[in-house]
């Protein structure tokens, strides 16, 4: 069975998670474990930011390379749909 996606906090922001991917940051899911959780949720929080453009923008590419991931749905509803 497919597990389900943790859930998150949009205030902490697709900077900050995009600061933990690049460091490396030790013990995060987000970071150096699964970067491409980290990319979904970031895509997550910029959608809930209100940053509409970039959230698609990025979720595109993140559909691009995880069609049909763990979080694939949740990037596609948070961005409209689109592909």
């Amino acid at each position: 069975a497919e597990a389900t996606p943790p859930a998150f906090d949009p205030s902490l922001g697709a900077e900050r998670l995009d600061a933990a991917i690049q460091s490396g940051a030790a013990g995060s899911i987000a970071g150096s474990a699964l970067p491409w959780i980290g990319a979904a949720l970031a895509v997550l929080s910029l959608a809930r930011l209100g940053r509409q453009a970039e959230a698609e923008r990025r979720g595109q590419r993140f559909l691009r390379s995880h069609p049909a991931g763990t979080f694939s749905e949740r990037v596609r509803r948070a961005i409209g749909g689109a592909e």
